[in-house]
């Protein structure tokens, strides 16, 4: 089911996007997120996460404090799981649908994850769900002929 998309007051930057994706995937898989967990993930210095969480917490988006795990507030993980839903989608879409590996497809995904807006993603979702499943075999869909 879609998600309804966040009201302004709570858009985020594409960067801050990826750290509260990054720490609700930290926390699903390890329980907590840390500074340093996040900074790994994302490739980042300990300085530049520390700042956007600083940010994210005046957004009202995460509870920061530092030396303790970081916590998603309701708002910061509707955020996450949404561009985590658009991430699992469009990566699948390239990797399924049009045959990219899956490294090209995760970081495609990544990219456009961030400018896709709600309504232009419900209705791509629209259409591919339209479309035939991929062949029993896990090859892309042949290309058009055209």
């Amino acid at each position: 089911m879609k998600s309804a998309p966040p009201p302004s007051s709570q858009r985020v930057s594409s960067s801050l996007e990826d750290y509260l994706e990054a720490i609700r995937a930290l926390i699903a898989g390890h329980g907590h997120a840390h500074t340093r967990d996040i900074a790994g993930r994302l490739g980042v210095t300990m300085p530049s996460v520390s700042r956007a969480l600083q940010i994210l917490a005046r957004q009202g988006h995460i509870q920061y404090r530092k030396n303790y795990p970081i916590v998603l507030t309701p708002s910061g993980e509707r955020i996450a799981e949404e561009v985590q839903r658009r991430h699992s989608f469009l990566e699948a879409f390239f990797r399924d649908r049009l045959g990219l590996d899956a490294q090209k497809a995760s970081d495609t995904a990544c990219q456009i994850e961030h400018i896709v807006d709600f309504d232009t993603m419900a209705r791509w979702e629209a259409f591919v769900g339209g479309l035939p499943p991929p062949p029993p075999d896990g090859s892309a869909a042949p290309a058009p002929e055209g």
